[in-house]
């Protein structure tokens, strides 16, 4: 969804979105918690829950970028 969403507001909605599609899949609440924590962990945000603001976001969401370009340039270099 960061890879997408330009304002956290947006982020946020996909993020629920996402959620009940899990949750209609069958995946638990706690597995779904867990891994949205994660996340926020893996980019160094705390307290996302009441802290997540659009500065906030901005940083976390260009770290994703990056690190997702990165993955991308692995996967080339592997074929």
């Amino acid at each position: 969804a960061a890879l997408i969403r330009f304002k956290v507001s947006d982020f946020h909605n996909e993020r629920r979105d996402v959620q009940i599609v899990f949750l209609n899949n069958g995946y638990s609440i706690n597995f779904i918690t867990k891994h949205v924590e994660q996340l926020f962990q893996d980019f160094h945000i705390s307290n996302w829950k009441s802290n997540l603001n659009q500065n906030t976001y901005d940083k976390m969401r260009e770290e994703i970028i990056e690190h997702d370009q990165q993955h991308q340039e692995m996967k080339i270099k592997q074929r």
